[in-house]
C-alpha cells in the first residue's frame, strides 16, 4: 500500500512540475547521482513491475514529452551516463524489454516531439558510438525487434514519415553505421521469417517509394556500401532470394515510382561497379532467376515497357555491361530450359518487336558486341539451334518480317 500511494502522489502536477526546475535537472546530471544510478539494487528495482506499469501512466508519459526533458536526455553527461556498460546490459533484461512492446509505449513514441528529439544532431551522433552499435548485437535486442508488437508499430504513419527526415535519412549514411549493417548477426537476423514477412506489409512497401526514399537510396555512400562483400553475400542467402519471389514484393517492383527510380544515372552507374556484375554471376543469383515467379513476372506489361525506356536502352549498350553478358555463366544460363521457354512466352516475343526494340537492335556497338566470338559460339549451342526451331519462334520470325 505505501508503495502504491507513492507512486500515486509522484503523478501529482505540481511534483511533476516541480521535476522541471533546471537547479533539479542540472543536479541530476552530477556525476556521483548517475553513478549511483548504476548500483544493482537501483536497476533492479526498476525491473519491478509496479515501477514498469507506472511509468505506462498518460500523466508520466506526457511529462516526458516536455522540452526541457527533451532537452536535457541531451545533456553530454546524460548520453555517455547511457553507454555504461551496466546500463546498457540493464536494458536487456526480459522484464524491460517486454516493457517495451506495451501499447502505450508504442504509441507514446510517435509524438511529435519525441519524433523530433531523435532527429536531435546530439541524439543520432550519440547512437553511432561502438558500445550502443555493439550493444545492439545482443541476441535479447534483435530477438526483441522481432515481436509482433513491435514490427507493426514500425508500420504507423507517424514513424515512417519520421524515417524520411533529412536528419535521420543522412544519419544514416554515416560510416559507422553502414559498416555496422554489414555485422554478420545483424544480416543474419535480417533472415528471420518474421522480419521479412513483415517487409511485404503495405505500409511499408508504399512508404519505400517516397520520393524522399528513394533519392536516398541515391547517395553515393549507400550505393558504394551496397557493394561490400558481406552484403553481397547476404543476398545469395536463400531466405532472402525466396522471399523476393513473395507477390507483394514482385509487384512492389511494378510501382511507376520504383521502376522510374531505377532510370535514374547514379543507380545506373552504380549497376556497372565490377563487384556488382560479378555478383550477379553467382550461382544461387543466377539459379534464382529461373524461378517460375521471376520469370512471369518479368513478362509484367509495366517491367517489358519500363525496358524499353531511353535510358534503359542506351545503359546496356555500355561497353561494360555487353562485355559482362559475354560471361560463361551468363551464356550458359540462357541455355537453361526455363529460360529458354521463356522467351517463347506470347507477351515476350511480342515485346521483342516493340519499334524502341527494334531501333536498339541496331545500334552499332549490339550488332558488334553479335559478332563476339563467346556470343556466336553460343549461338551454336544445340540447345539454342533446336530452341530457334520452336513453332512459336518461327511464327514471330515470320511477324518479324512483316512487321
Amino acid at each position: 500500500m505505501p508503495d502504491i500511494v507513492v507512486l500515486g502522489y509522484s503523478r501529482n502536477p505540481s511534483i511533476l512540475s516541480f521535476i522541471f526546475h533546471p537547479s533539479i535537472l542540472s543536479f541530476i546530471c552530477h556525476p556521483s547521482i548517475l553513478s549511483f544510478i548504476c548500483h544493482p539494487s537501483i536497476l533492479s528495482f526498476i525491473c519491478h513491475p509496479s515501477i514498469l506499469s507506472f511509468i505506462c501512466h498518460p500523466s508520466i508519459l506526457s511529462f516526458i514529452c516536455h522540452p526541457s526533458i527533451l532537452s536535457f536526455i541531451c545533456h553530454p553527461s546524460i548520453l555517455s551516463f547511457i553507454c555504461h556498460p551496466f546500463i546498457l546490459s540493464f536494458i536487456c533484461h526480459p522484464s524491460i524489454l517486454l516493457f517495451i512492446c506495451h501499447p502505450s509505449i508504442l504509441s507514446f513514441i510517435c509524438h511529435p516531439s519525441i519524433l523530433s528529439f531523435i532527429c536531435h544532431p546530439s541524439f543520432l551522433s550519440f547512437i553511432c558510438r561502438p558500445s550502443i552499435l555493439s550493444f545492439i548485437l545482443h541476441p535479447s535486442i534483435l530477438s526483441f525487434i522481432c515481436h509482433p508488437s513491435i514490427l507493426s508499430f514500425i508500420c504507423h504513419p507517424s514513424i515512417l514519415s519520421f524515417i524520411c527526415h533529412p536528419s535521420t535519412l543522412s544519419f544514416i549514411c554515416h560510416p559507422s553505421i553502414l559498416s555496422f549493417i554489414c555485422h554478420p548477426s545483424i544480416l543474419s537476423f535480417i533472415c528471420h521469417p518474421s522480419i521479412l514477412s513483415f517487409i511485404c506489409h503495405p505500409s511499408i512497401l508504399s512508404f519505400i517509394c517516397h520520393p524522399s526514399i528513394l533519392s536516398f537510396i541515391c547517395h553515393p555512400f549507400i550505393l558504394s556500401f551496397i557493394c561490400h562483400p558481406s552484403i553481397l553475400l547476404f543476398i545469395c542467402h536463400p531466405s532472402i532470394l525466396s522471399f523476393i519471389c513473395h507477390p507483394s514484393i514482385l509487384s512492389f517492383i511494378c510501382h511507376p515510382s520504383f521502376l522510374s527510380f531505377i532510370c535514374r544515372p547514379s543507380i545506373l552507374s552504380f549497376i556497372l561497379h565490377p563487384s556488382i556484375l560479378s555478383f550477379i554471376c553467382h550461382p544461387s543469383i543466377l539459379s534464382f532467376i529461373c524461378h517460375p515467379s521471376i520469370l512471369s513476372f518479368i513478362c509484367h506489361p509495366s517491367i517489358l515497357s519500363f525496358i524499353c525506356h531511353p535510358s534503359i536502352l542506351s545503359f546496356i549498350c555500355h561497353p561494360s555491361i555487353l562485355s559482362f553478358i559475354c560471361h560463361p555463366s551468363i551464356l550458359s544460363l540462357i541455355c537453361h530450359p526455363s529460360i529458354l521457354s521463356f522467351i517463347c512466352l506470347p507477351s515476350t516475343l511480342s515485346f521483342i518487336c516493340h519499334p524502341s526494340i527494334l531501333s536498339f537492335i541496331c545500334h552499332p556497338s549490339i550488332l558488334s558486341f553479335i559478332c563476339h566470338p563467346s556470343i556466336l559460339s553460343f549461338i551454336c549451342h544445340p540447345s539454342i539451334l533446336s530452341f530457334i526451331c520452336h513453332p512459336s519462334i518461327l511464327g514471330a520470325e515470320s511477324d518479324f518480317v512483316c512487321f
